[in-house]
């Protein structure tokens, strides 16, 4: 239990040093959460665009997805591919402070939309790219959690267990 997510977010590329510097201008801090989540899509490709001077489409969560998924937008395109090399990073260095071994289990509504496209992007590089540990944290599984109220199954199975 704990609120993991909102750890400082660690860029290591230059498009994520730019996206925190974007996004330095307005927030005082910036988590991973900021990044790792609807919200956090949108203000990658708000500061994407800013950092190449372009003008950012209106867009919502879900049309950053789709027109990457589509490949009808770069921008939404490096945004999408940004998103998973940051989750990637994030989630390995969950799994190396908290020694996950069994797997790490990545839940909520973004990544279930995009499961092949995350599985061909740098995610996996980037979970495992720990140094020296990098041989420790790639036998890690990662799942993606695709029911959607696992809560509640999850809760059935303790009560049927307790019962």
């Amino acid at each position: 239990a704990g609120e993991g997510g909102h750890v400082d977010f660690a860029p290591i590329d230059q498009d994520e040093i730019n996206v925190l510097q974007q996004l330095q201008k307005s927030h005082k801090r910036v988590s991973a959460e900021q990044l790792l989540s609807g919200r956090g899509l949108v203000q990658i490709y708000q500061s994407l665009c800013a950092a190449e001077g372009l003008e950012a489409e209106p867009y919502k969560p879900a049309d950053i997805t789709q027109n990457a998924l589509a490949d009808r937008d770069p921008m939404a395109v490096r945004t999408l591919q940004l998103f998973c090399r940051v989750l990637g990073s994030f989630g390995g260095n969950l799994a190396l402070t908290l020694g996950t071994f069994g797997g790490v289990y990545i839940a909520g509504g973004i990544v279930p939309r995009f499961i092949d496209y995350l599985k061909d992007s740098e995610f996996r590089q980037r979970f495992d790219e720990k140094g020296r540990f990098g041989k420790v944290v790639e036998t890690i599984p990662v799942y993606v959690v695709t029911e959607e109220q696992p809560g509640l199954i999850g809760c059935a199975a303790y009560l049927k267990q307790e019962l």
